[in-house]
C-alpha cells in the first residue's frame, strides 16, 4: 500500500516539477527573509490575477467556440503574402490591445 502512494506522489511530483520548484522557492525565501507564512499572500496583488483569470477564461471561450479559426481563415484568405500578414498583425495589434483594455474592466468588476 504504502508503494503505491509512493509510486503515485512521485509521479505527481515529476508531473508538476515547475510548481514543485517554484513552492520550494517561495518557501525559501519565506524562511530566509523571516516571514512568517501567513503573511505571504498579502505580496500578492489580486487584482492582477483576478483580471489575468478572467482574461483567460475569455480567450479560451473565444478560442473553443471557433472564432480565432474563422478570423484567421479571414485574414489568409484576403492576404496571401507573408509579408503583408505581417504588416497586417503589426498594425492591427493596438485594435486587438484597445479590445483586451476594454474589457479589462469588466473583468475586474465581474461584469461578465
Amino acid at each position: 500500500m504504502s508503494d503505491n502512494i509512493y509510486a503515485t506522489s512521485r509521479a505527481v511530483l515529476k508531473k508538476n516539477a515547475v510548481l514543485v520548484v517554484l513552492l520550494a522557492g517561495a518557501l525559501g525565501l519565506s524562511v530566509g527573509l523571516g516571514q512568517p507564512l501567513g503573511r505571504l499572500p498579502g505580496f500578492v496583488d489580486w487584482d492582477t490575477i483576478i483580471t489575468l483569470s478572467g482574461l483567460l477564461l475569455i480567450t479560451t471561450g473565444i478560442k473553443e467556440s471557433g472564432l480565432f479559426y474563422l478570423a484567421a481563415y479571414r485574414i489568409i484568405q484576403r492576404i496571401d503574402n507573408e509579408r503583408l500578414l505581417a504588416l497586417f498583425l503589426f498594425y492591427h495589434y493596438p485594435d486587438f490591445s484597445l479590445l483586451a483594455s476594454a474589457l479589462n474592466p469588466l473583468i475586474s468588476r465581474g461584469g461578465f
